[in-house]
């Protein structure tokens, strides 16, 4: 059995996310890697690849490249088995989280497989575009749900040689999987089962400071347009040092870096205007999605203090799909959206429940 973990975080530092209602295709966030040069002690390790911290750590990895419907080439990065595993043609395991997450995940038997959307750090190459042509950056979280995870799927199931497999995601990760079930329900055959950590659908409760920033999002991607920037804190050094320092997680700040792309409230398809949204979908207004149609089971992981997957949201969330067969409540008040990736405890209060939960289905 496989199970694939779709993540917004990479090992290299950086948080890849794209805004499908606000600004189309303009915000990739790259994350706190700096930040312990200057709040911390430096690590090193950080520069590394995710293929080359996997091989460090001990285990085996595999990197795999996919070409999208639509000419984007993805980026795949593998732990086909745990660290005290010898791979055979018979041993076919399965995958989920990041970091020493994932290495629990292949440890307890699965064929571990890490995506990357495209427009990250490993994900910047197309069949005819390059990442300095506008048309590169035109796209939003609808194209990741359309495109990208099917075209992963598949030829994931295409390697391994099965039928279906398990989908772990976080933050938004698990907003591409709801949208891709609403766009194309028919993948719901190849999804054994769906685990969401930090679920992002409906952010109407959003506590950081970027909530404010929704009513302008038409305003900030006019700007950003007319300054020829399709990328907003685009992966660089100056850019890098400058997130580290307001990344940090004792600061106020670190609200940004955690919800940069939620900047609208309502789970629908991508704002094009009056006119554009006549043209693309027929109506003046863009469709919401229909959660109704993630008919695979799903467990969701969530917390109190979680700024961008509020619980009110999160529960909202679970009135609306059909098939929510576990809802955990993570049992520390301190507990943040990033601690599901971060946080040193988070063996203990979420992925020891999660292989569990795991084991049943």
């Amino acid at each position: 059995m496989v199970m694939v973990v779709v993540m917004v975080w990479e090992t290299r530092g950086q948080v890849n996310e794209v805004n499908s209602v606000g600004v189309r295709g303009s915000f990739i966030t790259p994350t706190a890697r700096w930040l312990l040069g200057i709040f911390q002690k430096y690590d090193g390790r950080s520069n590394e690849s995710t293929p080359d911290l996997i091989r460090s750590s001990g285990y085996p990895a595999e990197t795999h490249h996919v070409t999208t419907e639509d000419g984007y080439i993805l980026e795949l990065h593998r732990i086909p088995c745990g660290v005290q595993c010898v791979l055979t043609e018979e041993h076919r395991p399965r995958p989920v989280a990041l970091l020493h997450h994932s290495y629990m995940m292949a440890d307890a038997g699965y064929d571990v497989w890490l995506t990357n959307a495209r427009g990250n750090t490993y994900s910047r190459n197309h069949v005819h575009l390059s990442p300095e042509d506008k048309e590169f950056w035109q796209f939003s979280w609808n194209e990741m749900a359309m495109y990208d995870v099917p075209a992963v799927i598949d030829y994931v199931l295409n390697v391994t040689r099965q039928e279906d497999l398990y989908y772990v995601g976080f933050s938004m990760g698990t907003t591409v999987f709801w949208a891709m079930m609403s766009e194309r329900p028919e993948y719901a055959n190849k999804i054994r089962f769906m685990v969401a950590l930090g679920p992002v659908a409906h952010v109407q409760h959003i506590a950081g400071p970027l909530g404010y920033l929704a009513p302008f999002v038409s305003q900030i991607e006019i700007t950003m347009n007319l300054l020829g920037k399709y990328e907003l804190l685009s992966f660089g050094p100056v850019i890098d040092r400058l997130i580290s320092t307001f990344c940090n997680e004792q600061l106020f700040t670190s609200a940004i870096c955690q919800n940069i792309l939620f900047l609208i409230w309502k789970f629908q398809k991508y704002d094009f205007g009056t006119l554009g949204n006549l043209r693309q979908y027929g109506s003046l207004s863009p469709p919401s999605y229909n959660l109704s149609r993630v008919t695979v089971p799903v467990a969701l992981f969530w917390s109190d203090n979680d700024w961008l997957a509020d619980p009110t949201d999160v529960l909202h969330l679970v009135g609306q799909l059909p098939h929510v067969v576990y809802s955990h409540r993570v049992e520390d008040s301190k507990f943040t959206h990033l601690d599901f990736v971060w946080a040193l405890h988070a063996d203990k209060l979420v992925y020891h429940d999660l292989l569990r939960v795991l084991a049943q289905y």
